[in-house]
């Protein structure tokens, strides 16, 4: 049986360390959020292949529209 481990990182497009300098932690209030909307994009893309263990993702996709 072949197993595939697959973790992904999420935060909001502003929120990365790079743009630090660019834009300051201050201005985060005012930004647009995407991170939930792009998050259920991915679950979904990943609740639509057929795996072995798919209620694990299924799973983790109604977990995260519950908060």
């Amino acid at each position: 049986m072949t197993y595939i481990l697959l973790t992904i990182d999420v935060e909001d497009w502003f929120q990365v360390e790079n743009f630090k300098q660019y834009i300051p932690f201050s201005s985060w209030p005012s930004r647009e959020l995407r991170v939930e909307k792009n998050t259920h994009k991915i679950l979904d893309l990943l609740d639509s292949i057929e795996l072995a263990h798919s209620s694990q993702l299924t799973m983790s996709h109604q977990l995260s529209a519950m908060s």
